[in-house]
């Protein structure tokens, strides 16, 4: 108890400034610590997802964001055709985030 008495008042109370060093130096140890612990994590769940999408008779399209689209163009009767294309050939799922992304899981 003595030396924890010592190093109390004679280093922490009078050395204000090795105090400040040694808990920025705790702060940014720590910050280092969870900033790669994290971006290991990240990685390993980033392809842990993309080994889902990345297998054999799968296919993804993505439209370009920079590019016009006209829906006017578009007949219906030509969407029809596509849609019960791929509901007769294959087990599709469509995800839409403003653009749709076609998702296409392998053939009959």
């Amino acid at each position: 108890m003595r030396i924890f008495r010592f190093f109390i008042t004679q280093v922490f109370l009078r050395k204000w400034l090795f105090v400040l060093g040694i808990m920025i130096l705790l702060l940014l140890a720590h910050f280092l610590t969870f900033t790669t612990t994290r971006s290991i994590i990240s990685t390993y769940q980033g392809y842990q997802q993309i080994e889902a999408i990345n297998q054999e008779d799968i296919f993804m399209a993505n439209l370009d964001p920079n590019s016009t689209t006209d829906f006017n163009q578009i007949e219906l009767e030509d969407s029809r055709e596509i849609y019960e294309y791929l509901d007769a050939n294959y087990d599709y799922a469509l995800h839409v985030e403003g653009f749709v992304e076609v998702i296409i899981y392998g053939g009959y």
